[in-house]
Formats: structure tokens, C-alpha cells, sequence
């Protein structure tokens, strides 16, 4: 060993070595964190929702082996990224609700560690939480406080309008509208920013907002235009086709499109209608596999029920199987549906659907039978705002019709426990007489 008088100077660290020195101090803290939160649990780490942010059902059921096997798989992220089909079991296993946020955020790091991807949108300062929400208020204010009430309203967390939940709420959908002009704010983006607060805190819930609708590309669906909604809706009819052909010949003979029933799907994320424990575990597919697995999802969905929507027979009664009785159903069959979603390979056909939708696009914008004068342009531009408006409307009809429907059962549920204090209070009326 050299001596204190040694005065050699040392060898300089070169990048390569400072940079796996800081990544292994980084996972030293995070291990400490781990550790911390562990005691903090007292032994049942899947226990700790003192905020009431995750009240929800979870499927499955959170096990000490299942958060034991999320920590040693995350303990490897120094390594570099894991193997795909390594995650992919992971997310079929299941994972624990009060370490999901944590999972989001290690999936996302393993997005952009595989392929060594980038973000396509800048991750600068000016685009953090904090920097943006120092600016002016956004043109869309109106619209996203109209909203915050109405995303999740029987949920405890977002029930007051000055509660932590709504303010975060406010917060992330402001600074998003700031940062991304062309997109604003539109219905929808709300239940996904809220599902994003309920497991993290509102920065990082901030930066997997941001994750998914830039670098998992579901912003286009938001756009004013919502051109790609209309090619995503085309995409499931022929995955529906190709995969489901009797239950698409009875929706086609019905005239109901997806646009009537699975547009919500998309762009709440099945939010608006489905139960969290089943919207949670879509989203555990969707850090994973990106905007495929709301496809896969939807395809296994209109699989798995099959039976009841080619039974239905009549526009009304399909429809009802289809937003009321599926969302009803799905709980119990979940695991079926996510182990035939992530088996499912439906890369290559998507890419083909939309070529394919763009050629026959361009033949009807182009065969001369289809266009009447020389005022087609006019005319299609008229019928194409119109289209637009019509399915805006639509999507909102349906999440209203959600609302007022979780209302309903709230108020069923309250009535019923007044039912039951009433005939308390009679007896205990009853028991002061006799004592008299």
C-alpha cells in the first residue's frame, strides 16, 4: 500500500469508468429506497395505500414472491436493457399495485435502453413540470377544469375539487397542453393522466404522459383532425376480420363499425368504461408493447365475448353487449384475455392496414363517380368537419353516459346504507322504549 507521504498522482478515470460508477451509486440509492419502503410496509408491501390512490381491485392478487420478483428483476437494469420476453412474463405474472409506478417508470427506462432509442420529445428543462406550469394559463383551461370532475368521480382521490388529486390532475393536463400546442387538450387525455397520478407523483406522472403520447405515439389519435383515430378504427375492423370473422359479419350486417363502441378504447385508455383493476393491466401491456396492445387487447376482448355480441342480434342490443355488459364481464376473465393479448403478433399485418387504408383513401378522394362539381373539395372538406364533429360528440355522449351511470350506482350504494342505519336507529329506538 502506498504510504500518506506517496504523492504519485493517481491514474485519471476515463468517461466509460465515470459513467458505471455513477450508475451503480444510482442503484445503491434506489436499493436504500427499496429497503426503506420494505420496512416501511412491515412485512406486507403490497398493503401501503394510505391516500386511498390505489382503490382498486387487483388482479391478480399481489404475493411476497411476485414483489420480490419485480425488485430482483429491476436490481439488473444496471446490466443494461433485459430481455424482451424476460419483461413480457414479468407483466403476465402480475405487478404489485403500490410498486406499479416504479415498474412504469423501469419500463419506459427499458424502452429507451433497447435499440438505444431517444424521446421525440425534448426532455429540456423548459419542457419539465415545473418550468411550464410557471407560464401563462392555457387556452384549453375551460375545458380541462369541465373535466376534472368528471374523470373518475366515485374515485376518492379525485373527488374534491381542491384535493390533491384534482390539483395534479390540473396540473399535468395544463402543462401538457403548454408544451404541445397542436394537440391542447383533448377528452380522454384526462383518465390517462389520472391513471399516471394514482401510482406516481405528478412529475414523473408528467414524464409518462409525455412517454406515451409522444414516443408511443398515441398524440396523433388526439389531434384536431383525429385522422389517425379514423385509421386506428379501420386497423381493428380488419384485425377483426382476419381474426373474427363471424362476429365481423354480424357487426358489418348491423352497420356497427368500431368507431360506434371501441373508440373510447383508445383514447381513454378503456378508462371511461372498463373497471381500473382491468384498465391498470393494460396499461402494464402498453408500457411494454406500446400502442399494439391496445389492439391485441380490443381483438381478445371482442374474442373472448364472441359468444354474447353474435347473440345480441339488433343494433341496440349489440351495442348494449358491447359498452355495458362486456366492461361488466371482463373482470373475470382477465387473465385469458392478457395471456391471448401478449402471444399475439400483429406488427407487420398493422402496417399493412394502414397502406392499406391510405390507397383506398386516395381512390375515393380520387374516382370521378364519387366527386359530384367542382365544388367537391368544398364539399368533402364540409363532410369530413362534420365526421369529426359527429364522433367528438359521440365520445362525449358515451363518457357522460359512463358518469352519470357510476353516479347512479353511487347513489344506490348510499341509499342502501341509509337503508340499513334506518333500521338501525328503529331498533335501537325500540330497545329506549322497552327500557322505559
Amino acid at each position: 500500500l502506498p504510504s500518506d507521504s506517496d504523492t504519485r498522482p493517481r491514474k485519471p478515470r476515463d468517461r466509460e469508468e465515470l459513467r458505471l460508477l455513477w450508475r451503480k451509486a444510482i442503484q445503491q440509492q434506489i436499493a436504500i429506497i427499496r429497503i426503506q419502503k420494505k420496512n416501511k410496509y412491515n412485512g406486507h408491501p403490497c398493503d401501503d395505500d394510505d391516500d386511498g390512490k390505489l382503490d382498486y381491485e387487483e388482479i391478480p392478487i399481489c404475493t411476497q414472491e411476485m414483489y420480490q420478483m419485480w425488485n430482483d428483476i429491476m436490481a439488473k437494469e444496471s446490466e443494461g436493457p433485459l430481455p424482451y420476453h424476460t419483461l413480457v412474463a414479468a407483466v403476465k405474472a402480475g405487478i404489485p399495485k403500490t410498486l406499479r409506478g416504479e415498474i412504469w417508470n423501469f419500463l419506459r427506462r427499458q424502452y429507451y435502453a433497447r435499440d438505444k432509442r431517444q424521446s421525440t420529445c425534448e426532455n429540456s428543462e423548459e419542457n419539465s413540470l415545473t418550468k411550464l406550469l410557471e407560464k401563462e394559463t392555457t387556452n384549453h383551461h375551460h375545458a380541462i377544469a369541465l373535466d376534472l370532475g368528471r374523470t373518475f368521480p366515485t374515485h376518492k382521490y379525485f373527488l374534491s375539487q381542491v384535493g390533491n388529486g384534482q390539483v395534479a390532475l390540473r396540473n399535468v393536463l395544463k402543462a401538457y397542453a403548454l408544451l404541445d400546442s397542436e394537440v391542447g387538450y383533448c377528452q380522454g387525455l384526462s383518465f390517462v393522466a389520472a391513471i399516471l397520478i394514482m401510482h406516481m407523483d405528478e412529475n414523473d406522472a408528467f414524464e409518462c404522459f409525455k412517454y406515451i403520447l409522444y414516443d408511443l405515439h398515441l398524440r396523433d389519435q388526439y389531434k384536431p383532425d383525429m385522422a389517425a383515430l379514423h385509421i386506428q378504427m379501420y386497423n381493428l375492423s380488419r384485425l377483426i376480420y382476419d381474426y373474427q370473422r363471424d362476429v365481423y359479419q354480424n357487426l358489418d350486417q348491423n352497420e356497427i363499425g368500431p368507431s360506434l363502441y371501441a373508440a373510447p378504447w383508445f383514447l381513454t385508455l378503456f378508462a371511461s368504461q372498463f373497471p381500473l383493476g382491468f384498465v391498470v393491466r393494460v396499461l402494464d401491456l402498453l408500457f411494454l408493447d406500446g400502442i399494439e396492445a391496445i389492439y391485441k387487447i380490443s381483438l381478445m376482448l371482442i374474442k373472448h365475448f364472441a359468444k354474447p355480441i353474435l347473440a345480441a342480434g339488433s343494433f341496440e342490443s349489440t351495442i348494449d353487449v358491447l359498452k355495458q355488459h362486456l366492461p361488466s364481464m371482463v373482470q373475470d376473465h382477465l387473465d385469458a384475455i392478457l395471456e391471448g393479448a401478449a402471444s399475439l403478433e400483429i406488427s407487420n399485418q398493422l402496417k399493412s392496414f394502414e397502406i392499406e387504408y391510405h390507397v383506398l383513401h386516395e381512390e375515393m378522394l380520387s374516382a370521378p363517380e364519387l366527386i359530384p362539381s367542382d365544388s367537391a373539395d368544398s364539399r368533402i372538406s364540409q363532410l369530413e368537419s362534420l365526421n369529426q364533429h359527429l364522433k367528438r360528440q359521440n365520445i362525449e355522449l358515451v363518457d357522460k353516459l359512463a358518469n352519470a351511470r357510476s353516479k347512479i350506482n353511487k347513489f344506490d350504494e348510499t341509499i342502501e346504507l341509509m337503508k340499513v342505519n334506518e333500521v338501525k336507529l328503529i331498533s335501537r329506538i325500540q330497545e329506549l322504549q322497552e327500557e322505559r
